[in-house]
């Protein structure tokens, strides 16, 4: 499935349960989780009211340069994780191969002979029930 498709599938996801959950605000006339949310509302204020003078101060075009640098070398941390799982899971699937294998190998190395005897001698009978198989007969 395209990125772009499951971009809009979410974002249409978050959009229809948010107008849910404010209908229900609406009707109710009280905000869920209200001190949490009226705390991030602050916050949210604040960041914003910051990131206005930043950028007043220092220009949009340098505020857009560190910004793709964040998410540069966001990206970057985002990509040495996905390569160190890799290897790990790389590491772990030729070990698996190298188990299956041997494993392999094994079962080819027994014959049908081998397995009859093994069950040969896991289902023989004691010496008590040889001599009691032999008194009723």
């Amino acid at each position: 499935m395209p990125d772009a498709v499951l971009y809009l599938i979410i974002s249409t996801t978050v959009f229809v349960v948010l107008m849910f959950v404010f209908r229900i605000e609406e009707a109710r006339e009280q905000r869920f989780l209200s001190p949490l949310r009226s705390w991030l509302d602050g916050v949210s204020d604040k960041v914003a009211t910051v990131l206005l003078k930043l950028r007043l101060f220092v220009g949009a075009g340098t505020m857009r340069l560190f910004l793709h640098f964040v998410v540069h070398r966001l990206l970057q941390t985002v990509l040495r994780l996905v390569r160190t799982l890799e290897r790990f899971f790389e590491t772990r699937l030729r070990q698996n191969r190298r188990h299956a294998t041997a494993i392999s190998h094994d079962l080819e190395r027994r014959s049908h002979l081998v397995e009859i005897a093994e069950h040969k001698q896991a289902t023989a009978l004691t010496e008590q029930e040889k001599r009691r198989m032999k008194a009723h007969h």
